[in-house]
């Protein structure tokens, strides 16, 4: 039996940087201090959205096969994939575009206007993204945990370093961006063909 638990936290947490990206925008917050500060705590949240696909590999904690080798009809096997995935396409779609308002809400605040500028800061806050992942999903470190004990992580984010942790962060940032740009391509369209 899959436990789903985990899921309503890991939901709840992917809800906080995509409602705070609501407040985030080009005139939004006024107060330059109250936009940075506001920016940071999403930052601190933000990899809690994407998080939520490394969950899909709960899926096979439902044991989707039978004995004869072919998918389960069980209701409550499907029931839980279903929450499974809503859960996580439908925060990290929403993650998405709260990453593309506070990059542009970032450029605009330090006068960049130009796209590339904005794609950099993407790519920069994906990175960020992937390194967050990493923290939460192998160094089990939570974002509501290093407000409330910063000094217990600082040696375990020092020693996390080696080949396998920047192949994981790497190879995570490229299916966020793949996804973030699939999503901006399809925009696109939408919005030529109107």
């Amino acid at each position: 039996m899959l436990h789903l638990i985990f899921l309503v936290l890991n939901t709840f947490l992917a809800f906080i940087p995509i409602e705070l990206s609501f407040h985030i925008d080009k005139k939004r917050p006024h107060n330059p201090i109250l936009f940075w500060v506001i920016v940071i705590i999403w930052l601190l949240f933000y990899p809690n959205t994407p998080y939520l696909l490394t969950d899909l590999f709960h899926l096979s904690l439902l044991q989707p096969y039978g004995s004869n080798g072919l998918l389960r009809l069980n209701n409550y096997m499907w029931f839980n994939y279903a929450l499974l995935m809503i859960s996580t396409i439908s925060s990290t779609v929403l993650g998405f575009w709260g990453l593309d308002r506070v990059a542009k809400a970032i450029a605009d605040r330090l006068h960049m206007h130009h796209l590339v500028f904005t794609n950099v800061v993407i790519v920069i806050l994906t990175i960020l993204s992937s390194i967050g992942i990493f923290i939460g999903r192998f160094l089990r470190i939570h974002t509501i945990y290093l407000f409330l004990t910063p000094e217990q992580f600082i040696k375990p984010l020092l020693n996390m370093w080696s080949s396998s942790a920047l192949l994981f962060i790497g190879l995570l940032t490229i299916i966020q961006l793949l996804f973030f740009y699939l999503i901006k391509l399809i925009q696109l369209n939408h919005f030529q063909d109107e």
